[in-house]
């Protein structure tokens, strides 16, 4: 001590704090560049379809696969093409199909995902009976049976409501991984039982959309895509030269088909504009991103659309010949004018 309440510092202790301090700066150094580079996006910075790849497995014989079994993912409708590895009949690794021209041995983690069907310690093997308790209770009892029992079940309970008049008391919910097609033979399955209680995902999924799209296109269905247009024998999203994403985080939510979005942008220059809150990965992406207030989505498009109603920005020819059109003025035009009163969405919006 060289006096109260103050320490001697020596030469290796200063040494010490000094290189500490030369990290601590450099690091927050990196961190500021890191930040200021997600806040700035730029054309260059596209992400990859796959990351720089680390061969961990090489020189590993026991992570070597002996067997890879083609498959695919059925979690949504993209239907990634899988290449199961194996070794030993027990899966090792799951992972793209390279050749693919969409997904270009992409997919997201849905897909490796898939082998806790196979090995999760919670996976039923085989329908389970409940011998005590009651429906709901956490503490009931159940028994494993088998598929001829629980059908035979089933079948009975059914047909004994059914000649009860009481059909409308089963309910069917379909899942979206069923194969394609199967879906409407059991919804005939339920006709012909008498019951009008048959649905699917659509209602909490996609429905929404197909709506609006037959609205606007007479179609239900997506009438764009990643291949070749039967029609224009032109690439469809792969040509367009005007991406807007609204409210959609497409960098994590389906980054097979964004990254295939990227390198078509290489080509086109396509301008991409996201929309959201967030500065999500798909906007870190974007050529402009555009922040509103959060919950003022339909201020925004409520203004967009009056400025393209008032500038004749759209088909007149095709909005004429839709039925939708001759309630647009009627049913909307006193929103579309509130909305852009003194540009007033601007200001809901806070842009």
């Amino acid at each position: 001590m060289t006096s109260k309440g103050k320490k001697k510092t020596s030469r290796r202790g200063f040494l010490q704090g000094a290189a500490i301090s030369t990290a601590a700066l450099s690091a927050a150094e990196l961190l500021k560049k890191e930040v200021a580079d997600a806040a700035s996006p730029r054309q260059d910075q596209a992400i990859p379809l796959q990351s720089t790849e680390f061969d961990f497995i090489q020189k590993s014989a026991a992570l070597e696969p002996d067997k890879i079994v083609n498959s695919a993912c059925q979690f949504c409708n993209s239907l990634c093409r899988l290449k199961v590895h194996l070794k030993d009949g027990r899966i090792i690794d799951v992972l793209g199909e390279p050749n693919d021209p969409v997904q270009a041995g992409g997919f997201c983690i849905k897909g490796p995902m898939m082998t806790q069907l196979v090995y999760n310690r919670f996976r039923l093997k085989s329908p389970m009976k409940r011998v005590s308790g009651n429906k709901g209770d956490s503490s009931s009892k159940f028994e494993p049976i088998s598929w001829d029992e629980a059908l035979s079940i089933i079948a009975s309970k059914f047909l004994a409501l059914r000649d009860a008049g009481q059909a409308k008391a089963i309910a069917n919910k379909t899942s979206g991984r069923l194969p394609r097609g199967t879906g409407s033979l059991v919804g005939r399955y339920f006709s012909m039982l008498g019951s009008p209680n048959n649905t699917d995902v659509g209602p909490v999924c996609n429905d929404a959309g197909g709506n609006a799209l037959a609205w606007t296109f007479g179609l239900g269905n997506f009438t764009n895509g990643y291949g070749i247009d039967d029609v224009t024998k032109k690439e469809d999203l792969g040509s367009a030269k005007f991406f807007l994403f609204l409210g959609t985080n497409q960098a994590e939510t389906h980054p097979v088909t964004f990254a295939y979005l990227l390198r078509s942008r290489v080509q086109t220059k396509a301008k991409l504009v996201v929309i959201d809150p967030r500065l999500t990965p798909t906007g870190a992406q974007a050529d402009e991103w555009i922040a509103p207030k959060p919950h003022t989505d339909l201020a925004l498009v409520l203004g967009m659309l009056y400025h393209i109603v008032t500038n004749n920005l759209y088909d007149t020819g095709f909005v004429k010949r839709s039925d939708f059109s001759r309630d647009v003025e009627k049913k909307y035009g006193s929103r579309l004018l509130i909305a852009n009163q003194s540009n007033e969405f601007k200001m809901i919006c806070a842009l």
